[in-house]
């Protein structure tokens, strides 16, 4: 049992009200096959619509990794253990829950493990590839409608080395620099796999990589591992580690790691021992103003040596330290997502089909229209006065073929229009 936290991960609270949490649910068929969920529920936890279970990978496993918003959409990266090929995914839905598209990205073997808004808005996704007979770790940024912007296939500590699976939840931070930092591990033949921190710049840049070495008191089997990040600012980051699996009579302490932003140079490593548990498994680091900060995580042997399965949350001062920073701004529209349409899902599409839209600035009525190959006019749907949002256009008694959609507003074209494939 431990704590999760609502700011990151499969929780999260949205600008258009309430919490977004993402799960799996069984699925139908076979019903071992997990399904990914999503679930709204207002400021007072009620549930504001039923659930939406999704089926990207008919009859195959489907495992949720990120989950981030906007006031207009939500994104989800999911990745299937049984379809190498399609395992680097990305989903966008409404703020209904209703899917806008579905992209793919895999390379043989991938598998994400946490995504990021970048300050340009963009979506950075960090995960793993099977490259030579190893895993190294890979980058791709995307944008907010699913275009393949940039990517970058790294091995850290160069050929022969593998990049193993984060043991405790997210592992990409945004800085406030641009750059990213990612807290994973290496795989070892003889001993417990090694912490490992990287961090690339806001163009996927590799800049420094750095190898945690045990230090004494190491139990035999003890397996370090990286908790969550902060960002100081001097342009430091404090890290949580700690090591698991150590014996559960010896009271253990975990440790705050202070970082060299540019270098990872180690600068401070400060010991902290808990009075009520002899193992702590701290995962979240969650910043209380700008001098404090929670540890969330697990207890799993309480004082006398005695197994335990139990929440563990404690608070911990950091005065004397440069303050906390956070690089987690909102994350706004590239200039060519600013005003017009978004991608139509789906595409080819028969009977309806749904289109994103943000208006420009300013005020005017507007409308999303829909031409056909000769330019004339077939449909025309009002757009509310809302920002930005979603609308069901219905494509009913149209010949099969192609179409261009375009948003106008105040009477002048905004924004690209759309291509759309009708299908009989």
């Amino acid at each position: 049992m431990q704590f999760y936290r609502m700011n990151a991960g499969m929780g999260r609270p949205t600008a258009f009200g309430g919490y977004l949490v993402s799960y799996g649910t069984p699925g139908v068929t076979p019903p071992d096959m997990q399904k990914i969920t999503l679930a709204r529920y207002r400021n007072d936890f009620s549930l504001a619509w039923a659930p939406r279970r999704y089926n990207f990978f008919n009859g195959q496993q489907e495992l949720n990794v990120g989950l981030l918003t906007t006031a207009e959409a939500c994104f989800l990266g999911f990745y299937s253990d049984t379809r190498p090929r399609t395992n680097f995914s990305v989903a966008k839905t409404d703020t209904a829950g209703n899917l806008l598209w579905v992209k793919a990205y895999g390379w043989q073997g991938d598998f994400v493990a946490d995504m990021k808004f970048t300050r340009q808005g963009h979506i950075l996704l960090v995960g793993y590839t099977q490259h030579a007979q190893q895993y190294d770790l890979k980058f791709l940024l995307i944008n907010q409608q699913g275009d393949s912007l940039n990517s970058l296939r790294f091995a850290p500590l160069g050929p022969g080395r593998t990049v193993t699976t984060p043991e405790v939840g997210r592992n990409l931070f945004p800085l406030t620099d641009g750059g990213f930092l990612v807290l994973t591990s290496v795989d070892s033949v003889n001993r417990p796999n090694i912490p490992l921190a990287v961090k690339v710049d806001a163009q996927l840049r590799p800049v420094w990589t750095r190898v945690e070495r045990y230090v004494p008191p190491r139990s035999f089997g003890a397996i370090g591992q990286y908790g969550d990040a902060l960002e100081l600012a001097d342009g430091s980051v404090l890290v949580l580690f700690s090591y698991n699996n150590t014996p559960a009579a010896e009271q253990r302490p975990f440790y705050l790691l202070r970082l060299d932003g540019a270098t990872g140079q180690l600068l401070q490593r400060h010991e902290l021992r808990s009075a009520i548990c002899n193992r702590v498994e701290p995962f979240q680091l969650v910043a209380d103003g700008d001098s404090a900060a929670y540890v969330l995580g697990a207890c799993t042997a309480g004082p006398g040596g005695a197994f335990v399965a139990a929440p563990y949350a404690a608070r911990v001062s950091l005065r004397g330290l440069p303050a906390v920073v956070t690089a987690a701004v909102p994350p706004r529209p590239a200039a060519e997502e600013a005003a017009g349409l978004g991608r139509p899902y789906p595409n080819p599409a028969a009977g309806a089909v749904r289109v994103p839209y943000r208006r420009a600035a300013g005020t005017g009525p507007a409308a999303v229209q829909l031409l056909d190959a000769l330019g004339r006019r077939v449909r025309r749907v009002p757009v509310p006065a809302a920002p930005g949002g979603t609308l069901a256009l219905p494509l009913a008694g149209l010949a099969a073929g192609l179409y261009w959609l375009r948003f106008e507003q105040a009477g002048a074209p905004v924004g690209p229009g759309r291509r759309l494939v009708v299908k009989p």
